[in-house]
């Protein structure tokens, strides 16, 4: 409330009541009365002020913004309604409060609450929001308080996708872990399902890790899902085959779209030779493959044309291990203005480092598929030459940069970066000794990278 004072300023008074007096005699006759001779009057004058009325006015003090609310729970989740409080603010010049709803989906709305709790009514069950609140006063509103996300009512969204299985082989079985599942109800349990000669069995577990103590020489598949604590169950994991009683390491097996490797007799071939060398194999389509399943530890073998988006061309940033089947090296060594020329070859000189050289025929047929190549004038600095065609040195249609090696960009090779003269088609006409041939190669690259 405005409080006021008032001072009123005097005239000089003493002056103007003489003055009228002298005036007064004048106009009577009379005499002015004079002050006895021994008696000295004397007159002290204060200065005035100037005239008129000064205010001084003191202004209502301005209440700072509060601090954020704390505190704030999830009291109440039912069937399509969620019920929240929080600790009531000690700020005294709090009127009320906002709640803001987030969801999932994208959008907000916010509620005016007078008391430090709200229910919010008229939700769908499932859906996922984020909660929180601010104090209000006159000065305005406060930092809001840690978020809160709710699930309203029953629980009926799944678990998130568990990782690809990783797993550890030994004569005892084979050990598998894979990358935990999420939920807003927790996760229960892991289900791993086994494949082991033609029989599917499901294995519990209540960590992303499982020891399966199966017999060693078994080629043997397992994906993983997750059940959260509604019941609710995830999308399997990607399938990892691998031959029991082995350590070695993984090969990541890329496959086009555009084929189909669960139902062409070479890509099941390819499969079990890998699996033979003793490699665990992990089989992606390009559309769905993410690189950041791969280790420095992995190979990973592109079959075809493998262009879909979630290929992804970070993968050539990945530091494990590349080899390409087809033209795909010729991107993967920075040949972006040059596109790759073909040939049709029939034979090859093979000669990798440490190795004599030996002569062999690739296909089986005298018109094979084109098999991109790179003509030595246009050799990479780095590039090591494995294998040229028989009639002529001048080309390159196998080899190698190691990793840290020079890329055509002028880049480094985080991991090592290899092409064969192969690809998902032309296994069909690959010869015996071409088929071997392959595997050695996948065998010398990950030698010669770890």
């Amino acid at each position: 409330m405005s409080k006021y004072r008032a001072r009123i300023k005097l005239g000089k008074c003493a002056l103007l009541f003489a003055a009228f007096s002298l005036v007064a005699a004048a106009c009577t006759g009379g005499e002015a009365a004079s002050p006895a001779p021994e008696e000295t009057t004397t007159t002290t004058t204060t200065e005035a002020p100037d005239e008129g009325v000064e205010v001084e006015e003191e202004i209502p003090e301005v209440p700072e913004e509060p601090t954020a609310p704390v505190g704030l729970v999830v009291t109440a989740n039912e069937a399509g309604s969620v019920t929240l409080e929080w600790d009531e603010s000690r700020d005294e010049t709090v009127t009320g409060y906002e709640v803001t709803r987030i969801a999932s989906i994208g959008g907000s709305e916010r509620f005016a609450t007078t008391d430090p709790i709200f229910t919010d009514d008229g939700l769908n069950d499932g859906d996922v929001f984020t909660y929180t609140v601010a104090a209000i006063n006159e000065a305005g509103s406060s930092d809001r308080s840690e978020p809160i996300p709710v699930q309203v009512g029953i629980d009926t969204n799944p678990p998130s996708r568990p990782g690809t299985p990783r797993t550890v082989e030994s004569t005892e079985g084979v050990e598998i872990t894979w990358r935990a599942s999420t939920d807003f109800s927790g996760i229960d349990r892991y289900i791993v399902t086994r494949l082991l000669n033609g029989e599917t069995t499901e294995l519990e577990s209540p960590e992303p890790t499982l020891f399966d103590d199966i017999d060693a020489g078994q080629i043997v598949s397992y994906s993983v899902r997750a059940v959260d604590g509604a019941g609710n169950e995830s999308d399997d994991s990607r399938i990892v085959t691998l031959l029991s009683g082995t350590a070695a390491d993984g090969v990541v097996v890329v496959v086009s779209t555009h084929a189909d490797p669960a139902a062409d007799p070479n890509t099941t071939r390819l499969r079990q030779e890998l699996l033979d060398a003793g490699y665990t194999v992990t089989w992606f389509e390009d559309d769905v493959f993410d690189s950041n399943v791969t280790t420095s530890q992995d190979l990973v073998l592109l079959l075809g044309d493998v262009e879909g988006q979630g290929f992804d061309w970070n993968l050539f940033g990945t530091d494990a291990n590349v080899i390409a089947l087809k033209s795909l090296f010729f991107v993967a060594s920075g040949f972006v203005e040059t596109s790759p020329r073909f040939d049709r070859l029939t034979d090859i000189a093979y000669n990798p480092p440490g190795e004599e050289q030996r002569f062999l025929p690739l296909t089986n047929t005298d018109e094979p598929n084109r098999t991109p190549f790179i003509p030595l004038l246009q050799q990479l600095p780095d590039l090591e030459v494995w294998a040229t065609p028989s009639s002529t040195a001048e080309l390159a249609v196998a080899g190698l940069i190691r990793t840290g090696g020079e890329l055509a960009n002028e880049n480094e090779a985080p991991g090592c970066r290899a092409f064969f003269p192969g690809h998902t088609e032309s296994l069909a006409q690959q010869s015996e000794a071409g088929w071997g041939l392959l595997i050695d190669f996948v065998d010398g690259v990950s030698q010669a990278c770890r």
